[in-house]
């Protein structure tokens, strides 16, 4: 018995190590690479309604020629913003799959923008905590210059869904809006979808 007990520590102490090291490599990796890529961030647990998110971004960077990687917000925090910034100078924080990010992230992308990288918060990033309640400031409101969940004081009434309409074609151009990826009009859209909510 106790032999087996024995085998089954190692063996248990022996996956843990190799699990880690792949965690450490993959981050060295991304601080060592030297291909200038955006990083796509998400939490490491997606729910599904959310799940069709982070291809949608991948779409449309390779649809852009834009190169890009994914990477976990735990993963990020590891990384050093000094050393970051030179291979990756832009961060996606997309919308419905950041919106649980770790408090100490908010240090870090000050930290990182400081460094002169750039960042993209699109929509909720660090709005909910780890419990999925929403907390009183968004993570990055002192950031952005606002405070883009105000749940506690407007309920349900605090997120909306609209049609993008621009208000004539000189708009539409300087957004660079591509051929086919407006519809009805003036209307935001995509080549398969239609107006876009």
């Amino acid at each position: 018995m106790k032999k087996i007990l024995l085998v089954s520590g190692i063996l248990a102490f022996m996956l843990f190590s190799l699990y880690t090291f792949r965690l450490a490599k993959k981050g060295w990796m991304v601080s060592q690479d030297l291909e200038i890529k955006v990083l796509i961030v998400q939490t490491s647990t997606l729910k599904n309604d959310y799940s069709h998110l982070i291809p949608a971004y991948r779409s449309v960077c390779e649809e852009e020629g834009i190169p890009y990687e994914s990477i976990t917000a735990h993963l990020l925090l590891s990384q050093n913003t000094n050393q970051i910034v030179r291979s990756h100078p832009a961060i996606i924080f997309p919308d419905g799959v950041a919106r649980n990010l770790p408090l100490e992230l908010r240090a870090w992308v000050k930290a990182y923008l400081e460094a002169g990288g750039s960042a993209m918060i699109v929509y909720d990033p660090g709005t909910v905590n780890t419990k999925e309640a929403f907390r009183k400031d968004a993570l990055f409101s002192d950031l952005t210059g606002i405070n883009y969940i105000t749940y506690d004081r407007n309920g349900d009434k605090s997120y909306t869904l609209g049609y993008v309409k621009f208000s004539n074609e000189r708009c539409s151009d300087f957004f660079q809006i591509p051929y086919g990826k407006t519809a009805e009009g003036l209307l935001l859209g995509g080549y398969a979808y239609g107006k876009l909510e």
